[in-house]
């Protein structure tokens, strides 16, 4: 395969997640966001990917960070073959773009021979009264909670936002009004991340259809612990057991 005609005048920048949003964030904001450039900022290790050398290194707030820059797209892929058809999905895209990686090795979830869309989430599991909205490796643990709760005869729908930014309100939307009960699950801060963009259309929408709504991410802290990725997350109460803990809990 050739390269794109759009990446000719394409720059890709790779460095640690933290390092390329929280310490370069005036120079993406006036260098690039003002510019459109067309720039592509790699971020590697992101959420807790870095969790053997502590809080310095976890990018728990990068999406919030990139969220409030304008012109900026942000995709956090599930596994390594989204990760693929996003970057060739890039070639044609106007303007700068943070792409989180996890650390490589996530279970494959992603179907190689589906279309990457910049802008558009993807369904998993059918819309239900209950309905786990995630984006990056957490879809995968939704995954395994809705097969677990299946099994007992609870179903649930299965949302996956590779794009934060631009957000697909439409099939968002469609979440918001088609189930009782939304839970959101990210491996990011509780503020300015997925959630947060989950809560405000659950709010949108509040007049005419109310809809129960559960956040599920980091808490609003500087992470304590070094480990593990899979560690910090068992902590936080954001694993596979604890989202089917919590459909249980909000189902009553």
């Amino acid at each position: 395969m050739g390269w794109p005609q759009g990446w000719r005048k394409t720059v890709f920048v790779n460095t640690i997640a933290t390092f390329i949003t929280r310490r370069c964030f005036e120079q993406n904001l006036v260098d690039l966001a003002i510019a459109n450039a067309n720039v592509r900022l790699i971020g590697n290790g992101g959420g807790l990917v870095y969790a053997p050398l502590g809080p310095t290194h976890l990018a728990f707030e990068d999406i919030a960070i990139m969220r409030a820059i304008p012109n900026m797209t942000i995709l956090v892929c599930s596994d390594a073959e989204e990760m693929e058809k996003a970057v060739w999905a890039s070639a044609d895209h106007k303007g700068p773009i943070y792409f989180r990686l996890g650390k490589g090795g996530d279970p494959v979830i992603y179907d190689k021979n589906e279309k990457f869309q910049i802008g558009k989430g993807r369904v998993y599991r059918d819309i239900s009264d209950v309905t786990l909205v995630s984006t990056g490796i957490m879809t995968k643990r939704c995954l395994d909670a809705a097969e677990e709760l299946a099994k007992e005869g609870i179903k649930v729908g299965v949302c996956h936002f590779a794009t934060i930014k631009p957000m697909d309100y439409q099939l968002l939307d469609e979440v918001v009004l088609k189930s009782k009960h939304v839970i959101s699950i990210e491996e990011h801060s509780e503020i300015g991340g997925l959630g947060s963009i989950v809560a405000e259309q659950v709010a949108k929408h509040a007049h005419a259809k109310p809809t129960m709504f559960t956040k599920m991410a980091l808490p609003d802290m500087i992470p304590e612990k070094y480990g593990s990725q899979n560690g910090i997350i068992e902590h936080c109460r954001i694993d596979t057991a604890d989202i089917i803990a919590m459909v249980k809990e909000k189902g009553k």
